[in-house]
This record gives C-alpha cells, structure tokens and sequence, in this order.
C-alpha cells in the first residue's frame, strides 16, 4: 500500500468535515479582510480628498494612516474551532490531531489571549479540493477509477 493510498485511507469524512470548515472560515475571513482594505482605502482617499480645508499634508497623511491601520491582511491563521455540532469536545480534539499528524492541518502558538491558531496546509487544501472533486462526480454518476495517479501527483507535489 503506498503513502498516498495511506493517507486517503486515514482521510475520511468527519476530517473532511472539519478541514471544509476551516476551509470556509478562511474563506470569509479573506473576503471581509478585503472588504475592510477596500474601505480604509476608501476612507483614506476620502480623508486626502478632505484636506482641502487648511490641514497641513502631514495631518492628512497621519489621518489616512491611521484609517487604514484596522484593515490588516488575512493571513490564513484562524482560531480554533472548539466546537461543533457533530462532534464532542474529545472527538474534535483526536480529529485535529489526525489532521496534523497528517499534514493536512498546521497549527501555531500565538500568545495567551488567542491560544493555538491552524491553517490548512497545501497538502490538506489539495486532498479536500480532490474530495469535493470525486464526491462532486459521484454525485452525477461518475464512478470512474482514474483519480489514483492524479491524486498520488498531488500528494507529491505537496510533500
């Protein structure tokens, strides 16, 4: 059995499930980290256009920079999902564990206030995106057995 046809095996769907909710709350967390971008630049374009009134060019600047301050970048990094209604605590707890020992789910320590912060890993993003491609075509009645090869390229690619 090979390292790939191991690691599929140990996939299986309650690791999808929460590998697809982190997938989702990255998600949502870039697209509102952009929208905040968009309106801090908005905001800041808004306080140049503003400064017509006699403020110095460094007040200006100062303001617009400190608009655009809150709107930081997404970095992928999302807090711990404590909680799901499919699971208790301790099962959360063992599939975030088989998730890293994976390789599908990495994690880092970032201080008191927020505690441990995961992300999904490139392997874990191209096993859930080949997952949701092979149940997408079982769902239209594809059943067809050619996915091993592509599937090993993306164990490959990402190791």
């Amino acid at each position: 059995m090979s390292h790939t046809e191991l690691q599929l095996d140990a996939l299986n769907s309650q690791n999808l499930l929460v590998m697809q909710l982190y997938a989702d709350r990255a998600a949502v967390a870039s697209a509102v980290a952009k929208a905040n971008a968009k309106t801090a630049a908005k905001a800041a374009k808004a306080g140049l256009d503003d400064d017509s009134d006699g403020e110095s060019e460094s007040e200006g600047e100062a303001e617009s920079t400190a608009v655009a301050a809150p709107a930081a970048e997404f970095d992928g990094w999302l807090e711990r999902i404590d909680q799901m209604a499919e699971f208790d605590a301790e099962q959360l707890t063992r599939l975030h564990g088989q998730l890293i020992a994976m390789g599908f789910l990495k994690f880092e320590i970032s201080g008191r206030s927020v505690g441990l912060r995961y992300k999904i890993s490139t392997r874990g993003k191209n096993a859930l995106d080949r997952a949701t491609a092979m149940a997408a075509r079982l769902a239209a009645g594809d059943d067809s057995e050619d996915d091993g090869e592509e599937i090993e390229m993306d164990f490959a690619d990402a190791a």
